[in-house]
């Protein structure tokens, strides 16, 4: 993934975490050390009704915690997903279930056969399946997208962020978009 994408995939998380925090945005950082990355802002509503700002940089995998140290022991928590129908049809609807802990932030993007996205233009090649949210009091997030018409068909994949508190995951949930038979 190219690191435009994966910054606007962790730009959701952070602005989504900071917007269900009580206290000021988190902020995601490279544990490399280095030259520049590219780097981009996001700026939300804070509860107090001031702003805050979520800023982030763009890395490599794997994602790491600001707060991560050598004292730090990260606690690893659960992240799970499915798609449904697991052989979808261009033009049809698929739909992922994510599970994992309690307003945890997860965003989506979905990536085909011959490498394009979900993510409507510029950002992606609008070929569906592309957002974020927080999960519900029983930490599961539910979304729908329609497979565009133009996908080609093969192996899929939906690359899928998930950020609690200080901490970061990331799983990719497989489905496969039929030929023009229905074939998988």
């Amino acid at each position: 993934m190219n690191r435009r994408r994966r910054g606007l995939l962790l730009g959701l998380l952070t602005v989504a975490t900071a917007a269900c925090s009580s206290g000021p945005a988190k902020q995601v950082a490279s544990s490399k050390p280095g030259g520049a990355r590219p780097h981009a802002t996001a700026t939300t509503s804070a509860p107090t009704g001031t702003q805050a700002r979520a800023s982030f940089s763009v890395t490599g995998s794997p994602i790491s915690s600001p707060k991560a140290s050598a004292t730090a022991t990260p606690f690893a928590f659960p992240l799970s997903g499915t798609i449904t129908p697991a052989c979808v049809r261009p033009g049809q609807q698929a739909t992922i279930v994510v599970q994992t802990l309690t307003k945890a932030a997860v965003a989506y993007d979905t990536f085909y056969s011959d490498g394009r996205s979900g993510g409507t233009p510029p950002y992606g090649d609008g070929l569906g399946g592309n957002a974020s949210g927080l999960t519900d009091e029983q930490g599961r997030y539910t979304n729908s997208w329609i497979v565009s018409a133009a996908a080609p068909a093969g192996k899929a994949y939906a690359r899928v962020l998930a950020a609690y508190r200080d901490q970061e995951k990331e799983i990719r949930v497989p489905f496969t978009v039929s030929n023009a038979l229905g074939d998988c």
